[in-house]
């Protein structure tokens, strides 16, 4: 089989998607808002789970969706589990190093990445049909 080609207009909610998760993780810290409960119960890990998941099913939807052949879907899906892991360590050395009022949280990655290979798990496990 012959890889298809994707068209990469296919692909704009999940830039726009990565667009949002950047003007978010950039934000001066005395622009985040906090809410005291759900700092103390560390819900913050629960949204950056979640952001991350949402980024990777709508990053590989339109792989899905492709005719290409089940390796290639798969290799794609492999790739951008690692580029989104990679952008979660590098969104938190920018907010450490460029960001004023932010900081280097390793939890965050740690969920950020979670929520990568929870996506991977959801696509593999609920997207069956399509591979």
């Amino acid at each position: 089989m012959v890889k298809q080609r994707i068209p990469p207009i296919r692909f704009l909610p999940a830039i726009i998607w990565f667009l949002i998760l950047c003007f978010l993780f950039f934000l001066p810290g005395e622009e985040v808002p906090t809410i005291g409960w759900m700092e103390r119960l560390q819900l913050d890990k629960v949204v950056h789970f979640g952001l991350f998941v949402i980024l990777i099913v709508l990053a590989f939807w339109p792989v899905v969706k492709s005719e290409n052949t089940k390796a290639f879907k798969l290799k794609w899906l492999f790739a951008l589990a690692i580029l989104a892991i990679v952008y979660g360590i590098i969104t938190e050395f920018i907010q450490h190093y460029f960001i004023p009022g932010r900081s280097f949280d390793i939890w965050d990655w740690v969920a950020d990445s979670c929520g990568v290979m929870a996506a991977v798990y959801i696509v593999r496990r609920f997207l069956k049909a399509y591979f």
